[in-house]
């Protein structure tokens, strides 16, 4: 009777006042840990936030909740998970109360939930394993005396043993009355894990049918050994080690690789080794093995990638290769010395033949037009900036496919090599051997490239390789990580590129990054509140015909409710206001703020907002991959002129445009325009190194073409003379205003530059000049102390044309930006 009273007393216990009366937690940490849950935008349980606060341990709440069958109730975890509604849940549990079903049943059959959503609710409420029933992950011999129909019909799935237990995979894991059938069959302790009835059947069927055991497709090796199934560098996986971390690590490995997987996450826990895959950006929950497999598999793959098996205590980085399904995929192992045992991450890098085209990488139409005249300008660099993983080699890929037309020399060093690519020669960097990115950029030099693609600019000398490159005439496409576009000039400031070199090679910035793309087929129709509103940082006022939509999850969409995914993008064309700003030596916002202002930045905020506006994807995915940008609220801007950018129906108040190259044979039949117009007319910038002319001929051949078929000369608009001789005529006029101004100079580099305005057309070199320095007060000595020009920031004065650039530094004198017009007179027919 008093036993009886005591369980009462237990009952009307919480969770946390069990724990603390157990003694396995404290009262500040269960008051702590009561205090985040409130503030959590999504439900967690009270037991789940201690174990992540490590305030007690998995063993400890397993323990307690198994002895007081403490749990709450499943109905109102799925309530708060926004699972389902409140008027659900009482239609449930009424049917629950006349027929006798469980609840999961229930939801399931009405189709309110998904069986797959059910178990993973089920797995973090209670914290028990989660299996994928797999007999390359599981031990086949424990079938061994089992009736089919018995194992089918209370869908259970007998796994590992380790020492006196026996890990059972079970549709329903609290069927208690079946655990303490089988423990007494196996005469042993039964640790429950939980799996799909679907998933359970399928793996059951499989093994009485004496079918392939293979879930993935047979993977054929093009070597003359077709007995393997994966080729892991030199090695088969399915040949030598232990049989049964062969068969987990085939499995782990393979199936990642068929279901798309950028990464894989092998993870030791106190009690078990979780495996995670990470699809479309997001970590998704595979399956739970036994923790004594993690030596074994850490073991393995150390001597797959030749790391030493034997150190346990140090961070270890290495590679290996592999042939899957006929597919050449590359791996980069990361093992990290943790509390548990030793966390393994395998970043795949899939070798493609196949390109995403331009079209496809969701950039708008006006930032495809202008990204398109990028492409078509001969020289300069195109930064694309962005996180790991945010697709920026994919957009380079997409770019150099855009104009490999076999009438270019296009060379690359990459890290890894990750599409092959016909009529491009494609360099491997190679750590191991002492490569670095600036040997391979000096060795491309001497190839005569027309487009060079750097894989990375990971330093100093990286940058400045990249930057030289581009002053010598070349083509340049390379990769940042910067959080924006604006964040790419910066970085290159930081790394001690001066300023007036970024501002003569730097044409663009592209910044981005990918979200998630709404299933089609479940996607649901909602009103958003004005708080998402203004975390994109748009206006409130929606036009009425505007459908936003939210994921729902199908079988289409595997239940996420996303499949696949776009590039959201901001795409920052350089022009004489932001080379201004960035030359004054300003902070990143002012830069940013006057991108938006006066060189029609689309921030990537906005494109998502457009994007949202055309039902591709969520608010959520938008929140979850931009970064929060204070100075955007400034300019805050409606759908209506976020459209009119997005679709160019609207030319943004852009400084300067940008002239695409003409070609020659157009040229002189008169088929080629010059594009790009902005409120200054047409703009078209050659950056020249004034001690190395000879080697710019051909760029000025190019200059002195798009001049001619933009020139209209005398009353009568008579047409020019584009003769070779006129042609040598004009780049000896250059080359001598150029020795001229190399007397004047501060800087090696000058830029030739070519405008239009209306019918008028000049053309103009800039470079700068040093003023005499000033004298500190009450001393008539001048400054001698070095003059850097990456520390340049404007000064107010009254030159003309000419733009007074002081120096930041103590003693780093007076420069002056110089804009000399050169009085070409053209010779007409």
């Amino acid at each position: 009777m008093k036993n009886k009273k005591n369980d009462k007393k237990w009952e009307k216990l919480r969770l946390g006042e069990l724990l603390v009366a157990e003694g396995v937690l404290s009262e500040e940490h269960k008051k702590e840990a009561l205090a985040i849950q409130k503030t959590l935008s999504i439900y967690k349980t009270l037991g789940e936030i201690c174990l992540e606060k490590k305030f007690l341990s998995r063993r400890d709440l397993n323990r307690i909740l198994a002895k007081y069958h403490k749990r709450i109730p499943l109905g109102t975890l799925l309530m708060n998970l926004g699972m389902i509604s409140h008027q659900q849940l009482k239609n449930v549990l009424a049917e629950q109360r006349q027929s006798g079903e469980k609840i999961g049943a229930i939801l399931i059959k009405k189709g309110m939930i998904n069986e797959k959503v059910l178990v993973d609710t089920l797995a973090t409420q209670m914290g028990i394993l989660k299996i994928f029933p797999d007999f390359h992950l599981i031990d086949r011999n424990l079938l061994k005396g089992w009736s089919e129909d018995f194992l089918k019909k209370n869908l259970i799935l007998p796994a590992f043993k380790e020492k006196n237990e026996v890990t059972v995979i079970m549709a329903d894991p609290f069927h208690q009355e079946l655990i303490q059938d089988v423990g007494r069959m196996f005469q042993c302790k039964i640790r429950p894990a939980i799996a799909t009835s679907m998933d359970i059947k399928r793996a059951l069927h499989q093994h009485f049918q004496k079918v392939s055991l293979d879930v993935m497709p047979r993977m054929a090796v093009k070597t003359e050994d077709n007995t393997k199934d994966l080729v892991v560098g030199d090695e088969g996986l399915t040949s030598g080690g232990p049989e049964g971390v062969v068969g987990v690590l085939d499995f782990i490995i393979s199936n990642a690789i068929a279901e798309g997987a950028s990464d894989i996450h092998i993870e030791p826990k106190e009690s078990s080794l979780q495996i995670r895959y990470r699809i479309d950006g997001i970590l998704h929950h595979k399956t739970d093995l036994p923790v004594s497999m993690a030596p074994g598999l850490s073991s393995r793959i150390k001597i797959l990638c030749k790391l030493d098996i034997s150190e346990k205590r140090k961070h270890q980085d290495g590679r290996l290769r592999a042939q899957v399904m006929e597919q050449d995929v590359d791996m980069r192992v990361s093992v990290y010395a943790a509390a548990f045992g030793e966390n393994i991450v395998i970043r795949i890098l899939y070798r493609q033949s196949n390109f995403i085209d331009i079209d496809q990488l969701g950039i708008t139409p006006e930032n495809k037009r202008k990204f398109l005249d990028l492409m078509a300008l001969p020289s300069g660099i195109l930064l694309v900036t962005g996180p790991t993983g945010s697709g920026k080699t994919t957009t380079l890929y997409s770019a150099i496919n855009h104009i490999n037309d076999g009438s270019k020399s296009i060379i690359t060093v990459e890290d890894p090599v990750e599409y092959v690519m016909e009529g491009v020669v494609q360099g491997q960097l190679n750590p191991k051997l002492g490569h670095t990115y600036v040997d391979f950029i000096k060795s491309m030099m001497r190839q005569d490239p027309d487009v060079i693609m750097v894989g990375e600019v990971r330093d100093t000398l990286s940058a400045e390789a990249v930057v030289q490159a581009s002053l010598t005439g070349h083509k340049v496409l390379t990769t940042l990580h910067t959080e924006d576009a604006t964040g790419g000039l910066l970085r290159l400031v930081e790394m001690g590129i001066d300023a007036f070199l970024i501002t003569s090679t730097v044409v663009a910035v592209m910044a981005q990054r990918l979200v998630r793309v709404l299933c089609p087929r479940c996607k649901k129709t909602y009103t958003p509140d004005a708080v998402q509103l203004g975390i994109l940082g748009v206006d409130t006022d929606i036009p009425g015909d505007v459908k936003f939509y939210k994921a729902v999850g199908c079988s289409y969409c595997d239940h996420m409710g996303y499949r696949g995914r776009t590039g959201i993008h901001e795409l920052l064309c350089m022009n004489d206001k932001v080379r201004d700003i960035l030359l004054s030596h300003s902070t990143g916002s002012d830069i940013r703020r006057v991108a938006r202002a006066q060189a029609g930045l689309m921030t990537m905020r906005e494109d998502g907002f457009y994007k949202l506006m055309q039902g591709i994807t969520s608010f959520d995915e938008v929140s979850r991959v931009l970064p929060w940008q204070d100075t955007e609220d400034d300019l805050v801007r409606s759908s209506r002129e976020i459209i009119a950018m997005a679709e160019g129906a609207k030319n943004s108040e852009s400084g300067d445009g940008i002239l695409a190259p003409v070609d020659a044979e157009k040229v002189h039949n008169g088929e080629e325009e010059v594009t790009g117009t902005g409120k200054d007319g047409m703009v078209f910038k050659v950056a020249l190194d004034i001690s190395a002319m000879d080697k710019f001929r051909d760029k000025l051949v190019e200059f002195f073409g798009i001049y001619q078929r933009n020139a209209v000369h005398g009353k009568d608009g008579a047409p020019p003379d584009v003769s070779s001789a006129e042609c040598r005529r004009f780049i000896d006029f250059v080359n001598g205003a150029m020795k001229h101004a190399r007397s004047l100079a501060v800087s090696p580099f000058a830029e030739l530059v070519l405008r239009k305005k209306g019918r008028e057309l000049e053309i103009v070199v800039e470079f700068l000049v040093r003023e005499p320095s000033p004298k500190r007060k009450g001393d008539d000595t001048v400054y001698k102390g070095p003059r850097l020009l990456n520390f340049i920031r404007k000064q107010n004065n009254a030159h003309g044309t000419a733009r007074g650039v002081h120096g930041g530094s103590s003693g780093s004198g007076t420069y002056r930006k110089v804009v000399k017009k050169m009085l070409w007179e053209p010779r007409l027919i």
